[in-house]
C-alpha cells in the first residue's frame, strides 16, 4: 500500500524541472531514454495539476530512476535525481522490490565515488580540454547588466550570424526557471527589460556556444577551437562570496578545494559549475553600469578591480598563466554617449577608462603588458518616454530594439579574434 504524504512540495517542483533542464539537450543516441523519461514527466504533470501528488511523486521518482543511463546528465545532478527516487521509491512500500531499491542505493554510491575521484582529473585535464574549447566568463556586481549583456548577444549573434561569420551558435540553458528565449523577444521585440530577480532566489547559468569561421593564424594556420560565453549568477551571490575566498584557494586538493568553496553559501552543484567553467577561463569579461560611476558609495571602480584581481589570482593558481584576454563592457552609457561623444571611439572608450575606472585600469594595464589582450565596449538602452509602460525605444525600420550594434559586433569580432582559433 502506498504511505506517502499526500502534499505536493516546492521540492519536488524543483526535481521536475532540474529534471527538464537536464534531458533538454542531450544526445540523439539517448532518444528512448530521454522519451520514457519525457512520458513519466508527462503523466507526474499531469497528475500534480489533478491535486494527486502521490502519483505525481511516483512517476518522477520512475523518471529520476531512469536518468542514471544517460551520460549527458552529470553526475550531481544524477544523485539528486537518483535520491530523490530512492526517497520516494522507499515510501512505495510493497509496489517496489527490495533488489530494485538497492540497485538504487549502489547507483548513488557509484556516482559519488566517481566524482570523488574524477573531480581533480577533471581540474588537472582541463589544460587538454583547452586545446579543444576557450571559455569567457562574465563576472561583475549584481544589477550590473549581465542579464541584458546576455539576452543582446544572443539575439545579436542570431541576427548577424553570416556576417560575424558564426558557423555554429547554441546556447545551453543550465537554469530550470531562466526563459532565455521568451526574455531575448520580450527585449529585442518589444523593448521590455528583464524582470528583476530577486537576489535570494537569483539562479542564471546559460553559456553561449560559438564556432567561428576565424581567419586561421600563422603559416600553416591553427585549430579551430569552440568558444564557451559563461554567464553565471548563482544563489549565494557569487559575486561577493565567491571573489572573497577565491584568493585563499591556490592549488589545493580537490577535498579541500570544495571544503573552501562551501564557505561561499554556494551548493553542491554550484561548486562543481564553478570548479568546471570559472576557475578555468581562458578569458573575462567584466560587465560595470556606467551609470554609477562617479557616484559615492555606487562607484564600481572597486569592485571591478577587486573582482578582477581575484579572479586572476585564482585562474593563475589553477592554470600557471593569466588569461589570454580580459573584456570591459560598459553597460547603461547613454548618459556619457550623449554628453561625451568622444568617449565612443575605440581609443576613446580606453581614455574614458583611464579617467574614470582607475583602479580597474591600472590593474588590466599592466596585464595588457604582459601580453594579455585588453578591449572596451560599451552597450546602451534608450528609454521610450512615450510610451505608458517602461519599455526602451524600437529602430522602427529593423522592428528592433535600439541598441548599439556595433558594439556587439567589436566584442563578439574580438572574442572571436583572441579565443577561437591558436596559432
Amino acid at each position: 500500500m502506498l504511505r506517502m504524504r499526500p502534499d505536493c512540495n516546492s521540492e519536488d517542483q524543483k526535481i521536475l524541472n532540474d529534471l527538464k533542464v537536464s534531458i533538454k539537450n542531450t544526445k540523439s543516441e539517448y532518444k528512448d531514454q530521454v522519451l520514457i523519461i519525457k512520458t513519466f514527466l508527462k503523466r507526474s504533470e499531469d497528475a500534480f495539476h489533478k491535486g494527486d501528488c502521490l502519483n505525481g511523486k511516483k512517476y518522477l521518482a520512475y523518471a529520476c530512476k531512469s536518468s542514471y543511463k544517460i551520460d549527458d546528465v552529470n553526475y550531481e545532478d544524477k544523485i539528486n535525481f537518483l535520491e530523490y527516487a530512492l526517497e520516494v521509491l522507499t515510501e512505495l512500500g510493497d509496489e517496489v522490490s527490495k533488489d530494485d531499491l538497492e540497485r538504487i542505493i549502489q547507483l548513488v554510491k557509484d556516482q559519488k565515488t566517481y566524482i570523488q575521484i574524477h573531480d581533480y582529473n577533471n581540474i588537472m585535464s582541463q589544460k587538454r580540454v583547452m586545446e579543444e574549447e576557450s571559455s569567457v566568463v562574465f563576472v561583475g556586481p549584481k544589477s550590473s547588466g549581465k542579464t541584458t549583456a546576455l539576452l543582446l548577444l544572443h539575439s545579436h549573434s542570431i541576427d548577424n550570424k553570416n556576417e560575424l561569420k558564426i558557423k555554429e551558435y547554441k546556447p545551453i540553458i543550465r537554469s530550470s526557471e531562466f526563459d532565455l528565449y521568451t526574455q531575448a523577444k520580450d527585449l529585442v521585440n518589444f523593448g521590455y527589460p528583464p524582470p528583476p530577480t530577486e537576489p535570494r532566489l537569483k539562479d542564471l547559468k546559460v553559456e553561449l556556444n560559438y564556432i567561428f569561421d576565424a581567419e586561421k593564424k600563422g603559416l600553416f594556420g591553427g585549430k579551430q577551437k569552440k568558444v564557451k560565453l559563461i554567464f553565471a549568477d548563482m544563489s549565494g551571490e557569487i559575486s561577493d562570496s565567491l571573489m572573497r575566498v577565491w584568493p585563499t584557494l591556490g592549488r589545493v586538493p580537490p577535498d579541500e578545494l570544495t571544503k573552501k568553496l562551501k564557505q561561499t553559501a554556494l551548493s553542491d552543484d554550484e561548486i562543481q559549475y564553478v570548479i568546471r567553467n570559472i576557475m578555468n577561463a581562458n578569458g573575462i569579461i567584466l560587465v560595470a553600469d556606467a551609470s554609477k560611476i562617479g557616484i559615492r558609495g555606487e562607484d564600481p571602480d572597486p569592485k571591478l578591480a577587486y573582482y578582477l584581481n581575484n579572479l586572476i589570482t585564482q585562474i593563475e593558481n589553477t592554470s600557471g598563466k593569466p588569461p589570454q584576454g580580459i573584456g570591459l563592457l560598459l553597460t547603461k552609457f547613454e548618459k556619457w554617449e550623449a554628453a561625451y561623444p568622444q568617449f565612443t571611439s575605440d581609443e576613446g572608450l580606453k581614455e574614458f577608462v583611464k579617467l574614470y575606472l582607475n583602479y580597474t585600469n591600472a590593474l588590466i594595464e599592466a596585464f595588457n603588458k604582459e601580453g594579455v589582450s585588453y578591449e572596451v565596449f560599451y552597450s546602451c538602452l534608450y528609454k521610450d518616454s512615450e510610451s505608458e509602460e517602461e519599455r526602451f525605444k524600437l529602430d522602427l525600420n529593423k522592428n528592433r530594439v535600439l541598441y548599439v550594434e556595433k558594439q556587439y559586433d567589436r566584442l563578439l569580432n574580438w572574442i572571436k579574434n583572441t579565443f577561437a582559433t591558436e596559432g
